[in-house]
Order: structure tokens, then sequence, then C-alpha cells
């Protein structure tokens, strides 16, 4: 027998089997590394939402605690002070309110006051008028009558009325009634006469 050996031919390096060749002797060439991890992030390097995260009550000093407690002392203070102002301000419009109010009902009395002396003015004006009328009526009538007859009407006459008659008479006509009225009359009528006359005259 005859016996060959047959001797396999190595493959170009730069054709593919010869690429195939080599992965098959190196199988762990083939593997890929895993990506490597990312580095941890150092303590200085912190994200800036936890350095804005509020520290805790004992990471602040005492005085710092005593700082926000004034100031959470000053807050309540001034809340408080602003409920007082709000309050005395409801209270100040209310009684501007009633003020007013109270001002417009004293117009309203002025009113009605000023109305009634008005009318009293002009009823005192018609009584005087009247009065005037009945004086010079009174008058016409003594100086007609005897003067011994209107001596004993004066006589008893209430003095006002008696005042206003015989300054209304003429000095002839009454000359002789007062001749014959009472003497005690007739001075206290001259004396009132007299004082008429001398007092000075009141502004209306």
């Amino acid at each position: 027998g005859h016996f060959s050996t047959t001797a396999h031919a190595q493959p170009p390096s730069g054709s593919p089997d010869a690429a195939t060749a080599s992965e098959g002797k190196n199988p762990e060439s083939n593997t890929q590394k895993p990506p490597s991890a990312a580095p941890e992030t150092s303590q200085s390097q912190k994200k800036p939402d936890e350095e804005n995260e509020t520290k805790p009550l004992t990471d602040f000093t005492s005085s710092e605690i005593q700082l926000l407690q004034s100031l959470r002392e000053r807050r309540e203070q001034l809340a408080v002070r602003e409920a007082a102002l709000e309050e005395r301000e409801k209270l100040l419009n209310a009684m501007e309110g009633q003020i007013e109010a109270k001002i417009q009902e004293l117009n309203s009395i002025k009113g009605h006051i000023e109305a009634i002396k008005k009318d009293i003015d002009e009823q005192s004006k018609r009584f005087e008028s009247n009065q005037d009328e009945q004086t010079k009526m009174l008058v016409r009538v003594y100086e007609k009558m005897k003067p011994k007859d209107a001596a004993a009407i004066f006589n008893n006459l209430e003095l006002t009325i008696l005042l206003d008659v015989v300054k209304g008479m003429r000095e002839a006509k009454l000359a002789p009634v007062l001749a014959l009225m009472n003497p005690e009359k007739t001075k206290l009528l001259s004396s009132e006469l007299a004082r008429r006359e001398t007092l000075p005259k009141l502004p209306e």
C-alpha cells in the first residue's frame, strides 16, 4: 500500500480563511471588554440641589438658632400689630359713618329750627302789627273820652298797655287825663316813660 501524507496548505495571511484561523487560535481575542464603570463622585463634587437643602436643626449654631427664634417672634409681633391696625381701621370707619349720620341729623334739626324761628318771627311781626292797630284804636277811643273817665280807666290799666297808649296820645289830650289820675300811678308811669327813653335800642 501507498501511504501518502496530505499536507494542508496554509492560506494566505490576508485571506478570510486566515482571519478565521486566527480567530480559532485566539478565542479570547474576540471577546469585548465590559465598559469601565464611571468614577464615583467625590465628596467635594455635590449636586446643587444637595447644597441648597435645609440644614438639620442640629447643624445650626446657637447664635443662628437665636436669630431664627428672634425672627419668628418678630413676625408674630408684626402679625399681631397688623391685625390690631386692621381692627382699628374698621372702628374708625364705623365711627366716621356714625359722625356723618350725626352731622346729617344735626343739619336736619338746624333746618327745622330755622324754619320754626322764621315762623315765630312772622307771627311776632303780625302780632306787633295787630298790637299797633289795637293801640291806635285805643288811643282814638281815649282821646275822645272825657279826661275824668279816661283817668279812671288809666288807674286800673296794665302798665305795659298804658305805656303804649300814652305814647300814642297827643300831649293836649294826655295832660288833663294825667292830672286826674292817681298820683302814685302817674309817678310810676312817668318813671317808666323816662326809663324807656334812656334805654339803648336793642339790636334785632
